[in-house]
């Protein structure tokens, strides 16, 4: 056996462990790390952490069990996130005296701030001043009298209880945790880690790439590429250290800095984590994340490579092409480009109107973008795999910006047919590997209008208030070509029907209130002014809504509109439903006429 089994107490391995750089993220929610402490709370078993001491090293290394271990720790820090404080607010809140509905609230929330300060003090220290709480609450909140001989005495008492609870539900500095200690060759590592499952959340395909890769170092230069490269794989650790408060194995900012290498896996992270930033159209800055990085570096390593999408883990087999400082530079210049043409040709199409900068890309997938990428790197680029080289095709420029042009077109019709649904991996194998590139072909102006209606016709039948990301998309798209006539600094999507207004019956009526023919764009000041009311109506309030605006949105007329809503309340929705049905109709021919 590689193994040997036994118990060490949590206040033991405190400081003894350090977090290889192939060891997973951690990834329990919050909900997941309180269960975890109540089981320990009641002395329920739990899974093992999987050690491995290297020679000469008196620490532990952790290749498996960071978010038992983490979680453990930062009980031990901060126990506040996982005490129940109501009993104690409670009783708090009955000693001040003249208590209102209203500065009950404003009260119960300095006393939960102290019981957590206090509660924090207590765990951290083995003497704490037993006027602790009295003291903290006098300052805060000296409506409550701890002067008083009785008040005081209660004040006390919580403090006890607290410290006693504290101690009885769970001293975790005494938790035996039963470690695994793996005895075999450093070597064997990585595939002790692929081969881990221990019963929490299962290592992603890419953590698993990570294990398996973490020794195939590449050499970096000072080029502009090499150096973002490298910097993104030191900020990742730098931020993992911060966030997990746990040293990373192997990690030295400054010997990174000078010897500039790292593992085929980290380039492929960088690589992901460079691309994402340019493109920002499909990936704000608030979407940005690990899982994002790795699964846009590693496809489109996947793609550059000719290694097919469900069988990443080819990639190995070709490392040998990217142990050249020059090409990756090369290699990274020509993949952002590509990624930067396809950023700027959606931020026409899709860029909400207003002078602020926003996208409406909900519906797209990341299969789908990579598919664009995939298209136009294999009209552009070829690789020499005997010359472990990239080529640039002659005569490549025409089909290039044809795709490029007919990607809109393609991006619509893939939405309303929900193409990209589900998995992607054969699709996008289809166009780099099969050499079958799509976007080369025209889509004819009646085979696109005829996805939409269909589209439209189907969502139509159902009833909906909450406005749908296709139609939000088409809206966008149809509006691109319209920037001029939109001055505002930012606009909202607003049903054309109030939604109070179709509320109550939307389900029993069958309304689509979330369609395309029931949203428009409104300036963001003027929609928190309208409220529920239709401009109609607003204009009764003294605001005047611009003709020339109405026409834009093509709102519906005046009559049309009180009409439709009358009958409503009257409990037909015939005639509401017919002019969702009419102003879709009409958005969608505009929307034609636009782009053909």
């Amino acid at each position: 056996m590689k193994y040997s089994v036994d118990k060490k107490k949590f206040e033991d391995l405190e400081g003894n462990i350090k977090l290889p750089k192939y060891q997973r993220r951690l990834v329990w929610s919050e909900r997941e790390k309180q269960s975890f402490i109540n089981s320990l709370k009641r002395g329920f078993p739990f899974g093992s952490i999987l050690i491995y001491q290297y020679e000469d090293d008196k620490k532990y290394s952790l290749i498996d069990g960071l978010q038992r271990y983490t979680t453990m720790k930062d009980f031990s820090e901060n126990p506040h996130k996982y005490f129940d404080f109501d009993e104690y607010i409670k009783n708090l809140l009955n000693l001040i005296p003249n208590l209102t509905p209203a500065s009950e609230s404003h009260y119960r929330g300095k006393i939960v701030e102290i019981l957590k300060e206090v509660t924090k003090e207590i765990n951290s220290k083995s003497n704490v001043d037993p006027d602790l709480l009295s003291d903290k609450l006098n300052n805060e909140i000296p409506q409550l009298n701890v002067n008083d001989i009785s008040t005081y005495k209660q004040l006390i008492r919580i403090q006890t209880t607290i410290k006693d609870q504290l101690m009885d539900e769970l001293d975790i500095r005494k938790v035996e945790i039963p470690c695994v200690q793996f005895t075999g060759n450093e070597s064997e590592l990585a595939d002790v880690f692929q081969n881990l499952n221990t019963g929490g959340k299962k290592l992603t395909k890419y953590q698993v790439f990570a294990a398996q890769w973490s020794y195939y170092e590449i050499e970096l230069n000072d080029d502009e590429y090499n150096l973002k490269l490298l910097n993104k794989v030191i900020d990742r650790y730098e931020n993992l250290t911060e966030t997990r408060d746990v040293e990373i194995e192997g990690f030295n900012r400054d010997k990174m800095y000078e010897e500039k290498k790292i593992n085929l896996s980290e380039l492929c992270y960088a690589m992901g984590s460079v691309i994402v930033d340019s493109l920002p159209v499909f990936w704000p800055k608030k979407d940005k994340d690990e899982d994002l990085a790795n699964e846009i570096g590693y496809s489109v390593m996947g793609i550059v490579l000719s290694v097919e999408n469900n069988r990443l883990h080819k990639i190995i087999d070709k490392k040998d092409l990217l142990d050249n400082s020059t090409v990756i530079e090369e290699l990274t210049a020509n993949i952002v480009s590509i990624f930067n043409d396809i950023n700027n040709y959606f931020k026409k199409y899709l860029t909400l109107p207003g002078t602020e900068e926003r996208y409406e890309t909900k519906v797209a997938t990341n299969f789908q973008i990579l598919s664009y990428f995939a298209s136009l790197w294999s009209i552009k680029f070829r690789l020499d795999e005997e010359e472990r080289s990239f080529y640039i095709n002659e005569k490549y420029k025409s089909k290039y910006e044809k795709a490029l042009q007919n990607f809109i077109t393609y991006f619509i019709r893939d939405a309303v047919t929900y193409r990209w649904s589900g998995t992607g991996d054969k699709k996008l194998n289809e166009i780099y590997m099969e050499k079958q590139n799509r976007y080369l072909i025209d889509i004819e102006k009646v085979k696109l209008e005829s996805s939409i209606l269909e589209w439209l016709d189907e969502n139509l039948l159902k009833p909906s208030i909450r406005i749908n990301n296709i139609s939000k998309m088409l809206l966008t798209v149809t509006y691109s070509f319209n920037t001029h006539d939109f001055k505002f600094k930012n606009y909202d999507f607003e049903h054309v029907y109030p939604r109070k207004t179709i509320s109550k019956y939307y389900k029993e009526q069958n309304i689509p209130g979330g369609n395309i023919g029931n949203i428009m764009f409104l300036a963001g000041a003027l929609n928190k002014g309208k409220r529920e009311l239709n401009l109609y109506e607003y204009k009764l309030e003294g605001m005047e809504p611009d003709k020339d605006f109405l026409d834009l949105v093509q709102y519906p007329l005046e009559k049309e509109m009180f009409e439709a809503i009358n009958s409503l309340k009257n409990g037909d929705a015939t005639k509401i439903n017919r002019s969702i049905e009419s102003r879709a109709k009409s958005i969608i021919t505009s929307l034609m006429n636009k782009l053909y």
